[in-house]
């Protein structure tokens, strides 16, 4: 199973003490639909507590996020339709990001959860991506560590599949045997 571990360690954990604005839209998801405009992300305890707060009360009272213990999140799209954000970039003409010509949300390069069609796109448009991130792995592969795959390039090919490690393994020893007639 692929899990959210980038998401996590790449942007939740990160900017602890910091304000993070970010264009996230209630309309994305049931979850992201119960967001605040303002949060902040608390990781004093165990686990992640947000709770609201207004701008105005951050700004006047110095709220406690800017001295490292917890993190501001301000969401300025939270409320906006996809059909307002594209009207704001063609009223501004802003730069487009070229995969939404293809696709209709993306997300990061290479996202775990991203479809095979978009990382099929990516391997081919984006070339250079696909060897950074087996360079990293082969890195990874350096390290020592006990792994379930054998190479690099195979934990690439399983994480592509979006099958479980035990499934890819299991159909990669699988032998197919091509019965002809004659």
């Amino acid at each position: 199973m692929h899990t959210r571990y980038c998401c996590d360690y790449l942007k939740e954990r990160n900017g602890v003490g910091s304000v993070c604005l970010t264009g996230v839209r209630a309309e994305e998801s049931r979850k992201r639909a119960r967001y605040n405009e303002v949060s902040v992300i608390s990781r004093r305890k165990e686990h992640a507590d947000r709770h609201t707060v207004t701008l105005d009360s951050v700004f006047e009272n110095q709220h406690r996020c800017i001295k490292g213990k917890d993190k501001l999140m301000i969401y300025p799209l939270l409320k906006w339709t996809k059909n307002e954000v594209w009207q704001f970039i063609d009223a501004y003409d802003l730069p487009r990001n070229p995969c939404y010509e293809h696709f209709g949300r993306v997300g990061c390069m290479f996202c775990p959860f991203s479809s095979k069609r978009q990382i099929d796109f990516y391997e081919r448009e984006y070339p250079g991506y696909k060897a950074g991130l087996l360079r990293a792995l082969e890195k990874y592969w350096q390290r020592g560590e006990t792994h379930v795959f054998h190479t690099p390039e195979e934990y690439y090919e399983w994480w592509k599949s979006k099958k479980t490690a035990r499934e890819f393994i299991a159909n990669k020893r699988q032998f197919k045997i091509n019965f002809q007639e004659s």
